[in-house]
């Protein structure tokens, strides 16, 4: 079978690479720097002479284990979201998702991968509008890529919070206390190693909740995978 060239998502000139970015726009794209072992915001530490963790970590850990990512969110990645979300960028949306299968590979390159992946669920209200939830979107490409199950039932957003946008840090975690439940049947419960994906990472809130949510014991390793973190 014959493979086409892809037009690159970033400046649409023909990619050879069948990456979704050509050689040029990859250079130039905004990977994320190494930060914070628990929540990835990039820090200016000295590793490894000084602890890899972020003092608001050391003062108030987060309900997952670590958070990966793939880009600093920022141009061209906001756009290049942007057009996913709210504009059915079904194509950027997996080429995404494939360069952040790329970078899990490296990320894992010793330690168990997870059992399951847990895509941040959309409100009823929020998928009427968009059509999609682009956390699932992006978690059926992953899968797909790595073998790991996915879960799209077991876990549901039960309130729609208010805009996040303009919030503090400590408004949006307030902002999203009780916004996830399990369904009945408990079905997460069996697993021991669990990713949460989502588009973009922004003070943790969210994903801190639904961490939270998830988590029944401290023995459990719940991981944060998402395209982009804001810094």
């Amino acid at each position: 079978m014959r493979f086409f060239p892809e037009l690159c998502v970033v400046c649409s000139c023909m990619d050879h690479s069948q990456s979704g970015l050509c050689p040029d726009c990859a250079a130039t794209m905004p990977w994320q720097a190494p930060g914070c072992l628990r929540c990835g915001i990039e820090t200016r530490l000295n590793f490894p002479t000084e602890l890899p963790v972020c003092q608001q970590c050391l003062d108030d850990p987060p309900a997952f284990n670590s958070c990966h990512t793939v880009f600093d969110y920022c141009s061209p990645v906001v756009e290049l979201v942007s057009r996913f979300k709210y504009g059915a960028g079904f194509a950027e949306g997996r080429v995404l998702a494939r360069l952040l299968c790329q970078s899990l590979r490296e990320f894992y390159t010793e330690g168990e991968l997870p059992e399951i992946l847990v895509p941040v669920p959309s409100h009823r209200s929020r998928l009427r509008r968009r059509g999609f939830n682009q956390a699932i979107e992006l978690a059926r490409v992953v899968s797909r890529h790595t073998g790991i199950a996915l879960s799209l039932t077991d876990c549901q957003r039960v309130h729609a919070s208010k805009a996040q946008r303009g919030l503090s840090a400590q408004e949006r975690r307030q902002n999203m206390v009780g916004a996830f439940s399990l369904h009945r049947n408990r079905h997460l419960r069996q697993y021991r190693r669990l990713a949460i994906i989502d588009d973009v990472v922004t003070t943790t809130a969210t994903v801190h909740e639904l961490a939270r949510c998830l988590r029944h014991d401290e023995g459990q390793r719940i991981d944060v995978w998402a395209v982009a973190r804001v810094n």
